[in-house]
């Protein structure tokens, strides 16, 4: 399907998508200290659009990113990993990703960005940052090793033939645990009786996660929930590693 320039621009939940990829990138536990906005006042701008509930309009710039890779193996003390958020990112343009490091040679920074590249292609309409960071991690010692072999000598590429669950979160202003409140718990009944695997977690703001579910069965989780008087907010959609996600009885999380 061809896409006009005017489908790439920035819009409302675009911007909606790229905030929440990257306010989950910046709290993340494992690396969040490593990531640095380079366009902080764009990300800030991008926020208050979000908030308000405004398109963004004149934006012709593009969020950037650096993550320091120091995390990943000593030898990698000085990589970074930059990264470009096109507006049509991520429904129609993808990430714009570069590798420099002073100490890896140019041959497996290469090497590292080619196999990156493709690994990320089946992800390609879908928020990728992480997989992309986890991929890393994932395969460090390999991309070394592989990277740094000699041209005459031929490489296997890492394989890409793990199975990902696509895992949607929808944020809510906020969801009350207790018998007393009575949305929360047809939100629950819902989930149920659409067989829908996932969990709630309860709070201000309250998130409920939905696991297995095509985007259909999302979408229309999220209208019945409208339909109670709840406003649900995305859905975010991160890939996990089949067997590394939780899997647990709707209304069972925290």
């Amino acid at each position: 399907m061809e896409v006009n320039m005017k489908e790439k621009q920035l819009n409302l939940s675009r911007s909606k998508l790229q905030v929440d990829e990257l306010d989950l990138l910046i709290e993340s536990v494992d690396y969040g200290d490593a990531v640095t906005v380079t366009t902080p006042k764009l990300l800030q701008r991008l926020r208050t659009c979000v908030d308000r509930g405004c398109e963004p309009r004149g934006i012709l710039k593009v969020i950037s990113v650096d993550i320091n890779l120091a995390f990943l193996d000593f030898t990698w003390a000085d990589a970074l990993l930059k990264l470009s958020l096109p507006g049509g990112y991520p429904e129609f343009d993808t990430l714009t990703l570069t590798l420099s490091s002073e100490k890896l040679s140019e041959q497996c920074l290469n090497y590292c960005m080619g196999e990156l590249q493709q690994y990320l292609r089946p992800f390609e309409g879908h928020p990728c940052i992480a997989t992309a960071i986890e991929f890393l991690v994932d395969n460090v010692e390999d991309l070394l090793r592989a990277g740094n072999d000699t041209p005459d000598v031929p490489t296997q590429p890492i394989q890409n033939d793990s199975i990902f669950t696509p895992v949607n979160f929808i944020r809510f202003n906020h969801l009350l645990k207790g018998p007393e409140h009575k949305k929360e718990k047809s939100m629950v009944d819902i989930a149920k009786k659409k067989n829908l695997n996932g969990a709630i977690i309860w709070g201000t703001p309250g998130i409920v996660c939905l696991l297995d579910c095509d985007d259909d069965e999302v979408m229309d989780y999220m209208r019945e929930c409208k339909t109670i008087g709840k406003r649900p907010d995305g859905p975010t959609v991160i890939h996990v590693e089949e067997g590394k996600e939780s899997r647990v009885e709707f209304g069972k999380g925290k």
